[in-house]
């Protein structure tokens, strides 16, 4: 998860892009976050929220139909409201209140209450097993250096930064091949010892390792689908959401 996603809204990264996305720092991704990735989730969001108003009648695509006729056939421009006029009509209602909450503010986003129309959630999960205790730190690959320190996280709290290079874990060697198998072996909730060099000196620091944390969403069925979320996913997805074969192949 991004940190800065509950600093920057999505307003805010579009706006700044020039500024700082394409300039990123150690820092960026505590205060910042991708209009890309944000924007996508964003338009999923408002596609699904269209379909389950109009009973799969209208979505994204009549928006962008809805734009091109208005502004793009004649070459022109349109405004932020605008836009978000054409989403509003493709709704056939107001939907100030989810630009409020998703473009611009900085609300967590929450598939799951605009899935359930469609028969369908979103579950977290781990991409390995067992999952590794959160720290906070941030590596490139095959190096030892931190790049950059989660906000609020356990590396942070002890005192960790980006451009720490790090050497012993429990005083055993670190080794940049083999760094993500030994921090694999730490113990949520235990505190471990890690030695680094910070800004050309020698540092151990404490620090206590919080619970793993889910890095993997999963796209799952709800038990039991009704006619209506039958429709909906058909119409969005091609197959009724009761077909794992063709949902999830």
């Amino acid at each position: 998860m991004i940190p800065g996603r509950n600093i920057q809204s999505l307003a805010e990264a579009s706006f700044d892009t020039w500024i700082k996305l394409y300039r990123p720092h150690e820092n960026s991704h505590n205060s910042q976050v991708s209009y890309y990735l944000k924007g996508a989730l964003v338009c999923l969001l408002l596609d699904l929220y269209i379909r389950s108003c109009t009973a799969g009648v209208n979505s994204l695509d009549t928006v962008m139909r809805d734009l091109w006729q208005q502004f793009g056939e004649q070459e022109q421009g349109y405004t932020d409201a605008e836009l978000r006029q054409a989403f509003s009509r493709a709704a056939g209602q107001d939907l100030s209140h989810l630009f409020a909450r998703f473009v611009d503010g900085t609300e967590e986003l929450d598939l799951n209450p605009f899935l359930q129309p469609f028969g369908l959630q979103v579950t977290s999960g781990f991409t390995q097993l067992p999952p590794r205790p959160y720290l906070g730190l941030n590596f490139k690959s095959d190096s030892s250096v931190i790049t950059s320190v989660d906000q609020d996280s356990p590396a942070q709290r002890a005192g960790l930064w980006a451009g720490d290079e790090l050497l012993a874990l429990n005083h055993f060697k670190i080794t940049p091949t083999q760094l993500q198998d030994q921090l694999q072996g730490v113990n949520p909730m235990i505190p471990l010892t890690l030695t680094v060099f910070q800004q050309e000196q020698l540092k151990s620091v404490v620090i206590t390792p919080d619970p793993p944390r889910p890095d993997l969403k999963v796209l799952e069925m709800l038990p039991n689908p009704s006619a209506s979320q039958h429709h909906l996913c058909r119409g969005w997805l091609g197959v009724a959401a009761d077909d794992p074969a063709s949902v999830f192949p």
